[in-house]
């Protein structure tokens, strides 16, 4: 009966903990989340269920969340950029000499369907 009961209060902080674990959550939003909770000194290494309890974390929960969403998009934004980056290094330009008196770019064309494709992305992450 004791057990089901710490269970049953345990569960209550999963979204909590789910927050304040997130992979996507800085330095400079612990910052934000330490200002919410009003414990400027409490690091997130040091975080425990029972200090989320004892700092009464659950009263600021609305905001904890929000902070951990805007951390996890942002997040988000940052892969999808250094993937894009990624993708370009593949791509070289080489010149090619053409009629003695100039030169032409090889593999234009899949560069700019590329480079295309990438502003599409941009603009879709812009407006998200």
């Amino acid at each position: 009966m004791v057990l089901r009961k710490n269970i049953e209060e345990f569960m209550e902080y999963v979204p909590l903990i789910k927050c304040v674990c997130s992979e996507a959550m800085t330095e400079e939003d612990w910052r934000e989340i330490q200002d919410v909770v009003k414990q400027p000194a409490l690091e997130r290494e040091d975080v425990t269920v029972e200090k989320i309890k004892q700092f009464e974390f659950k009263k600021y929960f609305e905001e904890i969340e929000e902070i951990t969403m805007r951390a996890e998009k942002k997040f988000s934004l940052a892969k999808k950029l250094k993937t894009m980056r990624e993708e370009m290094k593949v791509f070289q330009l080489t010149l090619f000499p053409y009629k003695a008196k100039t030169f032409v770019l090889k593999a234009y064309d899949e560069v700019n369907a590329k480079l295309d494709d990438q502003i599409v992305t941009t603009q879709a992450m812009l407006g998200s």
